[in-house]
């Protein structure tokens, strides 16, 4: 669990705000995977487990089994569960900062997917205080895709139909690929100037 105005880890604290920026905050507020996460009674240290699809406590308010005490979730002290990692709590991962794990190229993919059919789940996954180098690779690997299908293609199948058949229609074909060329590279650098 982490600030989502400067990504400051917000585990082991009673206050509601971020001790970093002072942006406020409730544990409500996140996703976590299910059991993964313990919810401690600020008064007793009781833990209690989230065992909702959210990963939030059922109910989530109630007494501490311990202190007798009233306690709500918002309340709680939230600790990543025993032998569990930071990193194992959090509901969704970003794809392309996870390559050393994946590899660069299933990164790009899973990416690329993720963008196209959950864009939500990938820009919450993404942290605020983000790596630019790291973006700035997806972008050249990206554009290099682009590029090679972009380009690469129509000129290999022009260049075989070259290789095979002569006559007077080659030029009006070559004109038609540097159109398409043209087209693709103008539409690369109006997204990069973008």
């Amino acid at each position: 669990m982490r600030c989502t105005g400067c990504n400051y880890p917000l585990w082991n604290l009673k206050a509601r705000a971020c001790p970093e920026c002072g942006l406020a905050f409730c544990p409500s507020e996140h996703e976590f995977l299910p059991n993964s996460v313990r919810f401690c009674c600020p008064h007793c240290d009781q833990s209690y487990y989230g065992t909702d699809g959210r990963g939030h406590l059922v109910p989530s308010a109630f007494a501490c089994v311990s202190c007798g005490r009233d306690v709500e979730m918002d309340a709680m002290v939230l600790r990543p569960a025993e032998g569990v990692a930071e990193a194992q709590t959090r509901v969704d991962d970003h794809p392309w900062l996870e390559r050393a794990n994946r590899g660069v190229m299933r990164g790009w993919f899973a990416t690329i997917g993720r963008a196209m059919v959950a864009p939500g789940r990938l820009m919450r996954a993404t942290p605020a205080e983000g790596s630019l180098g790291s973006a700035w690779w997806f972008i050249i690997a990206t554009s290099i895709i682009v590029f090679g299908l972009g380009i690469g293609i129509p000129f290999f199948v022009i260049g075989l139909i070259a290789a095979f058949a002569s006559g007077d229609w080659m030029e009006p074909v070559l004109i038609g690929a540097s159109f398409v060329g043209g087209g693709v590279v103008f539409t690369l650098l109006m997204v990069a100037v973008w």
